[in-house]
């Protein structure tokens, strides 16, 4: 048997062949830019992607935070839309935190708790009774009892919340129903204790009578029935969050809707000539200050703004705007933008590639409008 010897000394055959050291370089090369590629584009990818989420879920969370606003206010007023003295102070007592109740008989109050800049709060007030709901006229009356003027009883059950207004202008109050068997047919209490509500068919703390009463006196006057379960809710931004909280379930705590929230502001369509109409000049952000004006509130016009989560250095948004009417014809007018920490626009553009994420122009926005009509006080006031 014959072999090759090679050069080096060594056998081998004549067909072998070995990677030298450059062609191994220059394969760990090719492979080094291969991943550099690839990284970019799933880099890029992951970037588009977090803006298009960022995008999705704010417009999600302010379509479902404009329905659930715009619902609660429709139901606003729902009791109570054809009172004489709406507007009046209305006190009354919440036994469940002890705390005192205060505020005003309004279907829906636009309120400024961060100045005229900052979000607005919006509060609505409405009533729960499954019953055809219409005032009821009393003759006299005391600390817990209330006497109906005849045929006025019926409709009144034993678990209602009851809004005690006089005939003219004054104070109202907040009672709670907890009898209404007394023989006389006219009769109605709101005592302290337990009653047997006509609700639930089970004994119930009366939770908005206090003993002694609610130290306001009335002679005659009219009853509201804002059925068993009322609320008077206070939409409001917070943190970048939209929230409301029950005032009349106060121990239930406030209730998150929506992140993303960046400011909310409203504004009353008041119809002052009593046309059944809402022209131009009928929006204001001023409360009524008579009871007249107080019933002429047929609609809100709400704002919305929703900003991305997702910071973009490649964004350089405009200022969003909204469309107020306050100065008599619809006007396109710039929300008032704060630095993303909340301190006062510190930044004049979007600084090209060094933009930074506390820059309100590196985000994306949008903003939700609509006309919310107050069907309870068009029907309630109705001709």
């Amino acid at each position: 048997m014959s072999t090759l010897l090679s050069k080096t000394g060594r056998h081998g055959t004549p067909n072998e062949r070995g990677m030298s050291l450059v062609e191994i370089l220059v394969g760990i090369l090719i492979g080094m830019i291969a991943i550099i590629v690839i990284f970019q584009v799933l880099s890029v990818y992951e970037d588009r992607k977090r803006t298009a989420v960022g995008a999705g879920d704010a417009q999600t969370a302010g379509s479902i935070a404009l329905y659930m606003l715009d619902r609660d206010l429709r139901l606003a007023g729902y009791g109570f839309s054809d009172a004489e003295t709406m507007g009046c102070n209305v006190v009354g007592h919440d036994a469940t935190t002890g705390a005192a109740l205060n505020f005003t008989l309004a279907p829906a109050i636009i309120s400024k708790p961060n100045g005229a800049a900052g979000p607005d709060a919006i509060i609505s007030l409405r009533g729960s009774s499954p019953l055809f709901v219409a005032r009821k006229a009393f003759t006299s009356s005391a600390d817990t009892e209330k006497i109906m003027q005849a045929g006025h009883r019926p409709g009144i059950l034993r678990g209602d919340i009851l809004v005690v207004s006089p005939p003219t202008p004054g104070p109202c109050a907040l009672v709670e129903v907890t009898d209404n068997t007394a023989g006389d047919k006219v009769t109605i209490l709101h005592e302290t204790g337990s009653y047997t509500s006509d609700y639930s068919a089970g004994a119930v703390a009366a939770r908005y009578n206090k003993d002694g009463g609610l130290g306001v006196a009335f002679t005659q006057g009219f009853l509201y029935s804002l059925g068993p379960s009322p609320t008077r809710t206070v939409w409001s931004v917070t943190g970048n969050r939209l929230s409301y909280t029950d005032t009349l379930h106060a121990d239930q705590g406030a209730i998150d809707v929506a992140d993303g929230v960046v400011n909310l502001k409203a504004e009353y369509g008041i119809d002052a000539n009593d046309n059944n109409e809402l022209e131009q000049d009928e929006w204001t952000t001023t409360d009524p200050t008579t009871a007249a004006g107080w019933r002429a509130i047929r609609a809100i016009r709400v704002a919305m703004l929703m900003r991305s989560s997702q910071w973009d250095p490649n964004v350089c948004s405009t200022n969003p705007q909204w469309t107020s009417g306050a100065s008599g014809t619809p006007t396109l007018t710039n929300f008032v933008m704060r630095n993303v920490d909340g301190t006062n626009d510190s930044y004049s553009d979007c600084n090209g590639t060094n933009a930074d994420p506390n820059n309100w122009r590196t985000y994306r926005y949008r903003v939700y409008e609509t006309v919310i009509p107050l069907r309870n006080m068009i029907w309630g006031t109705a001709p």
